[in-house]
């Protein structure tokens, strides 16, 4: 029975041992793990375990369907009102998500109830090729905020091209549909 004792207190003691090594050879790393580790439980501490069963409000997983839609004219473009270098990447990705959603759907293609955030924008990139490259991009860049680590949001830089071209293009293109203006 003393042997087993032993044996345990040797492990754990090695295993000590090598993270007292790990860390001193490479500060940066343990720390980083540290770090991540922590905003891990936090994130769970916040929303409750995940035993509430709500969705987090930054989850943007559904259209919001709850409240009275906005019409794409309801929205000023950042770039054209010069808003764009102050707002945070998030912010403006999120704007300019519910600014196309606007609009495709004053364009006759609204965004289905069981349609992704990716499933959308490739949806009106295919009705409007035009709008392709910057619709795919803009898709990719919600995509990373609703569904991405928020450990990887340090390193987020959505396409800011991207979405002025996106904007240049819906303003031009916008000539929305007798049933929204009614």
């Amino acid at each position: 029975m003393r042997l087993f004792k032993w044996l345990r207190w040797l492990t754990l003691l090695l295993i000590l041992m090598g993270v007292v090594v790990l860390f001193l050879r490479n500060p940066q790393l343990v720390a980083g793990w540290l770090r991540q580790l922590w905003e891990a439980i936090v994130e769970l501490c916040r929303n409750g375990f995940g035993l509430s069963g709500r969705r987090s409000q930054a989850d943007p997983i559904e259209p919001e369907t709850s409240r009275p839609q906005r019409p794409f004219a309801a929205f000023a473009d950042p770039f054209r009102q010069g808003g764009a270098p102050k707002m945070h990447a998030e912010a403006l990705v999120q704007y300019s998500f519910a600014a196309l959603e606007a609009w495709a759907r004053e364009q006759g293609i609204p965004r289905a109830p069981q349609q992704t955030c990716v499933e959308f924008c490739r949806s009106v990139a295919r009705r409007f090729p035009e709008l392709a490259t910057e619709a795919r991009q803009l898709g990719y860049d919600y995509a990373h905020i609703a569904y991405g680590h928020r450990g990887s949001m340090a390193a987020f830089h959505p396409q800011k091209r991207a979405l002025r071209n996106l904007w240049r293009k819906m303003r031009a293109m916008h000539a929305p549909s007798p049933t929204a203006q009614a």
